[in-house]
């Protein structure tokens, strides 16, 4: 498997202000210079992301041909998310970025992996299962330990075991899984022999 990790306008090394039209953009130019410039097969594209890209992720499969999705730490939108933080003040109504994927993802058809961590306190179990309640099927469910960033490593095996099941059985990835390719960024795309993560 091969990956293609982007760091958003404003994240990393690169320049500009995050913003959800920007990140839509970047995301999408990640998936052109795979389709375009590598000319990776559309079948063999998975798009990853985790946390914000996991929103951003949603959006791009809703635009674009690819194997599969997966996320890792998505809530429903933003708004509800900062509303679930700061209780006592209106984000809601002075959110400028929505990040709305509980409203796109019904549009996305794939097959579609989604990752919580069951020590996650920033995403609540119930905002990550609004999400997942509104995806259609094709669609499944990998639970492991760890916090929201999943950095401490105690669940490695879980977490691959499930990825490498998933993957398994999604039919258009399950020949090519020794040449995939995946597109990424702080949270990614990523492809079935050709990977972008965001």
């Amino acid at each position: 498997m091969n990956i293609l990790a982007i760091d958003y306008r404003g994240y990393g090394e690169s320049e500009g202000h995050p913003t959800e039209t920007g990140l839509d953009l970047d995301s999408m130019a990640a998936y052109r210079y795979l389709s375009e410039v590598l000319r990776v097969s559309q079948e063999r594209i998975l798009i990853f992301g985790h946390s914000l890209g996991a929103a951003v992720a949603v959006n791009l499969a809703v635009h674009v041909r690819a194997a599969a999705l997966i996320v890792e730490g998505a809530f429903a939108s933003l708004p509800d998310l900062a509303q679930e933080l700061y209780p006592f003040l209106p984000v809601k109504l002075i959110a400028r970025n929505h990040f709305d994927s509980v409203s796109r993802i019904a549009n996305v058809h794939g097959p579609k992996l989604f990752i919580r961590a069951r020590g996650d306190r920033l995403v609540s179990e119930a905002n990550f299962n609004r999400l997942y309640q509104a995806a259609p099927e094709p669609k499944r469910l990998l639970e492991v330990r760890g916090g929201h960033a999943y950095a401490d490593g105690r669940d490695d095996q879980e977490f691959l075991r499930g990825l490498h099941q998933f993957l398994s059985t999604t039919r258009s990835l399950a020949s090519t899984m020794s040449a995939c390719d995946v597109a990424t960024g702080g949270s990614g795309l990523e492809s079935g022999t050709e990977s972008a993560k965001q």
